[in-house]
């Protein structure tokens, strides 16, 4: 199954990375519990150690989400046999004329997902020669949570309002 992820991503890094990952993805069937540990060492060789050693400059190691995503979209295209390609792309909103999202699916002009990629917590992991504690996703989700709520985007605001309510919820193991 030859995909498209990773092939607008700039870094030569983080491309090496984004490749690497989804072909993960592919390797386990679109599920990612059997590939995390080797998610994280890939992340950990390609990404970090270059980082650490200054070969990394700032503005392209943000593009990491951006490899993220594509890790996700691929993850969801493999699982679904090659039915679901979701993509970044603009999608029609209600407080401004579109929005860019991380990902999204449409048919016949319709929006039928659209979602965003963050990513929080942080296993226990190397850095340098020192080990960084397990930083628990709680840690991270508060301040997520905060963020999508100054930031979000009105057709977000528009679907709460019209189902009559305003959760924010945090998926732990999602089954893709």
């Amino acid at each position: 199954m030859e995909t498209n992820s990773c092939h607008t991503l700039k870094s030569p890094v983080i491309k090496k990375f984004c490749e690497s990952i989804t072909k993960l993805a592919r390797s386990s069937g679109g599920y990612f519990e059997p590939i995390q540990d080797d998610f994280l060492e890939a992340y950990y060789q390609i990404v970090e150690k270059v980082r650490i050693e200054g070969g990394l400059p700032e503005g392209e190691y943000r593009q990491k989400g951006n490899a993220f995503r594509d890790f996700i979209s691929e993850l969801i295209y493999v699982r679904s046999e090659g039915t679901y390609r979701l993509t970044d792309r603009r999608i029609p909103g209600y407080s401004e004329r579109t929005h860019d999202v991380d990902l999204a699916y449409v048919r016949d002009n319709t929006v039928l997902v659209a979602g965003e990629v963050k990513m929080t917590g942080s296993p226990k992991h190397k850095k340098g020669i020192t080990i960084q504690k397990e930083r628990k996703t709680q840690s991270d989700l508060d301040k997520k949570i905060k963020g999508s709520q100054v930031h979000r985007s009105g057709s977000k605001t528009s679907l709460h309002s019209r189902r009559g309510h305003n959760k924010c919820c945090e998926l732990q193991k999602h089954p893709f």
